[in-house]
């Protein structure tokens, strides 16, 4: 087992944006600061001095440039401030300790070595023939100083590309944790505070608005440790207070590294901030029954789009450039899709869809107030969001060409099928999809919100136990049926409730004493409890015309 230090550094590399950026960065700042400090040294200040004996320091300058860089980001992440307040104190934290590191050098060489001579240069009134600790120190804080004029344009150039590849704080996720559950999800969180039961979570009540799902109230960058260590993953963030979006566009790398021109969401909320984001899906956005909904919609793009939630709210034309600001009273407890409705289905399955979610107005963790809290209390919710992708019509879109519905629901032909924007391996891993694979303990119920936004029918299908469909289109099935797969039509919102324990119908003898164990055994020892989801419409479980399993597909598993 790895030692906590080196799992902390390893984290702390993944944040920085992966050892690359660190080793190139840090590299700058020690050029930078030898070239600046021997040219001052010997063009203002006129002392002596060799440029190839000041060679030597470079690989210590180096080695301290990038321990300023992952000692730096751990620091600022903490802080509960905005992107561009976040790149000046990733710069101000980084040229900070890089400039106290300097002091040190300074300090060991001139009580190793000769200090040097004092000069009448102006601004060279720190240096004096003493011998000593204090001398030295005056001298290193005098160069350090200095020193800044340079280290900090750079430092923060470096904060910006920094900041474009990771968006969230560094967390102690890789070190072992007490789980904690989040108020509204229910999921856990892998905080470091105490285990939060579900009657404690519901206390929260309003007061438990967040503005994520897991982790920092935020959009959640993790990375994972084996084979999909080099993708960052952008957690789909939960938001609910002074929600704005913004349209986007961007490119989204596909399972087999083909990049496709998509339409997205950016988002700003209640102090968090992607405003150029491209998310597709877009955030979810969550509310209680009877609460008035507020939003900002953008148009950043060069064509007409809108903001729609069928029988709730529409945007009508957001012209290029446009605010809109909407505010409508939540609807009845239930999952909805919103979308831009222009053009349907074009402008929905390029990329511009998510979903609205509305919880009970009395706080309770269930999906609808009607629902016997006996039976139908969930542990943990998710929002399950099924695509599709053509790179044909996507390319159409980026060259600003016209596309005509009729021509686009009969020459479309999917290459890529999505749930929450992700496919295949990457949709089927906790470490890259921590939104998307239910993990929980036995006897802990799960709430799956399903919301299909493409134009193909799906079936997803639940290996391990059978699934319970609670409501279609926020409407309260009549019986509640145990399903083994779940029907999905276009634009159809469904409710299902995943049990957490032995299926009723499962025939052992004799019967094992241990539930979980049983379940374990069920899929085989070596997945330790672990069950795939995939779509029964098979095609689906492809990508890029027949790459299998890397289609829609996910798991669900037992802790």
């Amino acid at each position: 087992m790895r030692r906590n230090h080196d799992l902390l550094l390893e984290a702390a590399i993944d944040r920085a944006g992966g050892l690359a950026p660190v080793v190139v960065t840090s590299g700058a700042l020690a050029a930078a600061l030898l070239v600046w400090e021997r040219w001052f040294h010997t063009s203002v200040l006129g002392l002596d001095g060799s440029w190839l004996g000041s060679l030597a320091y470079l690989p210590l300058l180096w080695l301290l440039s990038a321990g300023s860089i992952l000692l730096a980001r751990p620091i600022t992440d903490r802080l509960d401030v905005g992107r561009r307040a976040r790149l000046v104190w990733d710069a101000i934290a980084i040229c900070s300790i890089l400039g106290v590191a300097f002091v040190v050098v300074v300090v060991v060489h001139d009580l190793l070595f000769a200090p040097p001579q004092p000069t009448s240069a102006p601004g060279a009134s720190y240096l004096t023939d003493e011998q000593g600790l204090w001398p030295a120190v005056r001298h290193g804080f005098g160069d350090s100083l200095v020193a800044q004029i340079v280290l900090l344009p750079i430092a923060l150039l470096a904060g910006i590309g920094f900041r474009d590849r990771t968006n969230a704080p560094l967390s102690e996720a890789s070190l072992p944790t007490k789980p904690t559950r989040d108020p509204l999800t229910g999921r856990h969180t892998g905080s470091t505070a105490a285990l939060l039961s579900r009657r404690e979570a519901l206390q929260f009540g309003a007061a438990g608005t967040i503005a994520a799902a897991i982790g920092s109230g935020g959009l959640v960058t993790l990375t994972t440790e084996k084979a999909h260590a080099a993708a960052p993953v952008d957690v789909t963030p939960w938001l609910s207070r002074g929600v704005s979006l913004f349209i986007n566009e961007g490119t989204k790398k596909m399972i087999d590294g083909t990049p496709v021109y998509m339409w997205g969401w950016g988002f700003e909320s209640e102090g968090v901030m992607e405003r150029d984001g491209l998310h597709t899906p877009g955030p979810v956005i969550w509310t209680h029954e009877g609460e008035t909904v507020e939003l900002r919609v953008t148009n950043t793009l060069n064509e007409n789009h809108s903001f729609v939630i069928n029988g709730v709210v529409d945007s009508g034309i957001i012209s290029p450039g446009e605010t809109v600001e909407l505010q409508f009273p939540a609807p009845s407890a239930g999952t909805y899709l919103y979308q831009d409705a222009l053009n349907l289905p074009v402008n929905r399955v390029l990329g511009l869809h998510g979903a609205l979610l509305v919880m009970p107005a009395d706080r309770t963790m269930r999906s609808h107030p009607a629902l016997d809290l006996q039976y139908w209390e969930f542990t943990s919710q998710w929002v399950w969001i099924f695509n599709e992708i053509d790179p044909a019509f996507n390319a159409m879109a980026q060259a600003d060409r016209t596309i005509k519905p009729s021509r686009f629901t009969r020459d479309f032909v999917p290459r890529y099928f999505t749930i929450n924007g992700r496919m295949g391996s990457l949709a089927a891993h906790v470490e890259t999809a921590p939104d998307t694979v239910i993990e929980d303990s036995l006897d802990n119920p799960a709430l799956i919100r399903m919301v299909n936004a493409g134009i193909a029918t799906h079936s997803p299908h639940m290996h391990g136990n059978h699934v319970y469909v609670l409501s279609t289109d926020q409407q309260l099935e009549h019986q509640i049926m145990w399903k083994d797969q779940v029907m999905m039509k276009p634009g159809v919102t469904r409710d299902i409730f995943l049990p957490f324990n032995i299926p009723p119908n499962a025939v052992y003898w004799p019967p094992h004493p241990d539930g979980a164990a049983f379940l374990k055994e069920l899929h085989g020892t070596d997945m330790e409890g672990k069950f795939p989801m995939h779509c029964h419409v098979e095609q689906s479980q492809t990508a890029g015309g027949g790459l299998y399993p890397q289609g829609l597909v996910t798991d669900w598993k037992i802790k």
